[in-house]
């Protein structure tokens, strides 16, 4: 039976830990293979994803926050997400393997820590030992809008 106070979370992949996201903004997880992306000119931008008729913006969370880059032996996947802004219905973030989805409530996260110096990231929190970032949503919509 579901917890009413359980999120249902979905926890993708980068550098040394996972972004964690509610699974409401998740739109599609994609095979990096079957993927269409064009490179960008843009720092910021890993390139630009072409998704469902439309230009969606790809970034990497590791290039844009300094994260270090992990190897995986599992297929690197394409997560779009549903935008944060009207301008930009969707954004996508590229990841080492696919992303888990599971259950969160708020007693499983411990160990909260502000971050300052990991651009696009806000926050860590542990979960069963695993280091769990969130993202800097406000940095991110800045940063589509001047793309």
């Amino acid at each position: 039976m579901n917890n009413p106070e359980s999120v249902r979370s979905v926890m993708i992949p980068v550098g040394d830990g996972f972004i964690l996201l509610p699974s409401a903004m998740v739109a599609e997880v994609l095979r990096v293979q079957e993927s269409k992306v064009a490179q960008s000119t843009k720092k910021h931008l890993q390139g630009i994803l072409h998704w469902r008729h439309q230009q969606v913006p790809l970034l990497s969370l590791e290039k844009l926050s300094g994260l270090p880059p992990v190897e995986s032996n599992e297929e690197p996947r394409i997560v779009v997400l549903y935008g944060i802004q009207e301008k930009i219905p969707f954004f996508a973030i590229s990841t080492v393997a696919a992303p888990r989805i599971l259950s969160i409530t708020a007693d499983m996260l411990k160990d909260p820590q502000k971050l300052e110096n990991l651009p696009g990231l806000s926050a860590t929190v542990s979960l069963d030992e695993q280091t769990l970032y969130l993202p800097d949503l406000q940095h991110l919509k800045n940063l589509l809008e001047a793309a």
